[in-house]
């Protein structure tokens, strides 16, 4: 009886209208002889769309438009209408440890805009834009009895590599985009149930969550060459979550006391630093200067980059230039003004 409902609950979390599954009725010689050693595998083709979802109050409302939950192309451009498909494998292990492994195909999510208004289906507001993400996803999830202050508790052990990545920014046909993103995650995690002074608390405590990540590029059109800079990461962090019932005025509430540890917060600022300030809004502001000012110019103050980072480098960090690096600077000045006179020439 119990395989029957175990059976009957599954189905029933597969049975939904954007979710496609193949199910075959089982007689019970074939259940007699399953077992959770066995294990389940689950194949899932997804694809979802919704045209508005709202939030209203006192009249005035906003909504995400354009919702959807499909395939995503390989080249990150145009959304399909093919299906994500998602595999899911769960096993129990022999010291009782529950084992989903997933492995998720290229997918995207994505809504074509953001708009406010006052009336459902007819929000003619100002727009705000779409996003999109697109991913896959390949990852492993471990559940076990027994948290970090007793035994009564769990443990999640985590891990997930995701590729081909794109996080993009969508307005008026035009497109900003990160693109080939890839990452890898690893984390554990715990869960008690513990007491202090204050009264009982759900300690949430993970103990350094780490991983690493990279941008291939920065694009803000489908030609290559006009791409901007590239990014890479790591990180290390540590959280702790307290979570109580009761908030500052009533009973009703939750508190949440959350201390978070970055180990290598210096490298952390430094990298935010690097990818604004020295990549991403270098390169914009390269492409806008296109607009008022002639290929040729642009190409030659480019080519005096050489020039500017040797003299940074002697005022700044005390570098002094080797004797082919002046020559070479010396080349690359001559040439510019070479193309400057004869520019002016003309």
């Amino acid at each position: 009886m119990k395989k029957q409902a175990l059976l009957l609950s599954l189905s029933s979390m597969l049975f939904v209208p954007s979710a496609f599954a193949e199910l075959t009725m089982l007689n019970d010689g074939v259940m007699s002889g399953i077992s959770g050693q066995s294990g389940i595998t689950l194949d899932l083709d997804l694809h979802l769309e919704a045209a508005e979802i709202a939030y209203f109050d006192d009249g005035a409302g906003i909504a995400i438009q354009g919702v959807k939950i499909s395939g995503a192309p390989i080249d990150h451009g145009e959304s399909t209408s093919d299906p994500a498909s998602m595999q899911y494998v769960v096993d129990i292990e022999a010291d009782g440890t529950l084992n989903v492994g997933y492995d998720i195909s290229l997918t995207r999510f994505e809504f074509s805009d953001i708009r406010l208004g006052t009336e459902a289906g007819n929000m003619s507001g100002p727009s705000g834009g779409g996003f999109f993400w697109d991913s896959q996803v390949v990852g492993n999830l471990k559940l076990k009895a027994g948290g970090a202050l007793s035994a009564d508790g769990y443990t999640f052990e985590s891990d997930y590599t995701l590729t081909n990545g794109a996080f993009g920014y969508v307005t008026q046909g035009n497109r900003f985009w990160l693109d080939d993103i890839d990452s890898t995650f690893q984390s554990i995690m715990t869960l008690d149930v513990a007491t202090d002074a204050r009264g009982n608390y759900l300690d949430i405590n993970l103990d350094h969550y780490t991983g690493e990540y990279s941008v291939g590029a920065i694009r803000h059109s489908s030609d290559p060459t006009k791409s901007g800079g590239a990014l890479w990461g790591q990180y290390d962090k540590s959280s702790n979550i307290k979570l109580r019932g009761g908030g500052r005025v009533g009973v009703e509430g939750l508190t949440l006391d959350i201390q978070n540890t970055i180990p290598n917060q210096a490298d952390l600022i430094l990298l935010i630093i690097l990818g604004i300030f020295f990549t991403a809004l270098p390169h914009s502001l390269f492409a806008y200067s296109l607009r008022s000012i002639k290929a040729k110019t642009v190409s030659i103050i480019a080519s005096m980059q050489p020039l500017y980072a040797t003299i940074f480098g002697i005022i700044i960090l005390d570098e002094i230039p080797l004797l082919k690096t002046i020559i070479g600077g010396i080349l690359i000045v001559s040439c510019a003004m070479y193309e400057s006179f004869k520019l002016s020439s003309e």
